[in-house]
């Protein structure tokens, strides 16, 4: 995750990923990480229909609704970017069933290229084995590491948007895969 990108003060961006991360926390049903020793390197949440949340918190909700709710009025490219997906799963839906989203897939970048990406696709493979997912991503990630590993990509969707004085040109994709 790339979140530097759009933000320069060091504050703010650690801020936007304790958000970021609490907001997928909440809705996860199923959470997985992989460690280098004591080194944690990668996490990856996903969301399956019907399955009960892993760690829901009142306060965690009430601290995400404050953050998207600065967020809305200091950056409305996130209201583009939830209408990009929104519009994304629906063409999806169109074609595909799906048991879940992946919504969370993150590696330290010193230990990208070192096989923990995959390692926590194959274990959520061994937890929903038979499951159709999804997931949403942009060209601001490495969404090539989908394609590598079977997913398809089922529809893109270029949006812009302006944080402070920057504009900001995104293409945001769904990517699918029956594990």
């Amino acid at each position: 995750m790339h979140f530097e990108r759009y933000f320069a003060n060091s504050w703010l961006l650690k801020r936007y990923g304790h958000y970021f991360f609490n907001s997928e926390l909440n809705r996860a049903t199923h959470v997985l990480a992989v460690y280098d020793g004591d080194h944690l390197v990668g996490v990856l949440m996903a969301d399956l229909t019907g399955q009960p949340k892993i760690q829901f918190s009142r306060w965690r909700q009430v601290k995400v609704w404050l953050w998207e709710t600065l967020q809305h009025v200091f950056a409305g490219g996130v209201d583009r970017y939830a209408q990009a997906n929104q519009a994304l799963y629906a063409a999806y839906r169109r074609h595909y069933q799906s048991d879940g989203e992946i919504n969370f897939f993150a590696v330290d970048p010193q230990a990208q290229g070192k096989g923990s990406g995959t390692f926590l696709l194959n274990a959520l493979k061994s937890e929903v084995a038979g499951k159709a997912l999804y997931l949403y991503t942009d060209d601001n990630y490495n969404y090539r590491f989908y394609e590598h590993r079977g997913f398809q990509r089922s529809g893109t969707e270029q949006i812009q948007f302006k944080i402070g004085k920057k504009l900001t040109t995104l293409r945001c994709f769904l990517y699918h895969r029956e594990f």
